[in-house]
C-alpha cells in the first residue's frame, strides 16, 4: 500500500505540475520537456527491467510500455507545436 501510495501521489503531483505549471510562471515548453523526460525514464527502467528479469513478460508490462510509449509521441508532437509558434 505504501509504494501504491508513494508512485500514484507521485504522478498526481507532477500532473498537477505539467497542468498548473502556468500559474508559476513555468513555461509550456518546460513542462512538455519535464514530461518527456520523465516518461522516457520509466520507458528506459522498464526496458532494463525487462531485458533483465529473463522471465515471460506479462502482457500488462507490454501495454503499458506501449501506452508510455504513445505518450512520448504525443509530447515530442506538442514540443514541435510549440517551437513552431
Amino acid at each position: 500500500m505504501s509504494i501504491r501510495s508513494l508512485i500514484g501521489g507521485s504522478e498526481i503531483g507532477i500532473g498537477g505540475f505539467i497542468l498548473l505549471g502556468g500559474k508559476l510562471s513555468v513555461s509550456i515548453r518546460a513542462r512538455l520537456l519535464f514530461a518527456m523526460f520523465l516518461f522516457g525514464g520509466i520507458v528506459l527502467a522498464r526496458l532494463v527491467s525487462i531485458a533483465f528479469s529473463g522471465a515471460t513478460i506479462p502482457e500488462m508490462i507490454m501495454r503499458e510500455l506501449i501506452a508510455e510509449l504513445f505518450l512520448i509521441g504525443l509530447i515530442f508532437v506538442g514540443l514541435k507545436n510549440v517551437a513552431r509558434s
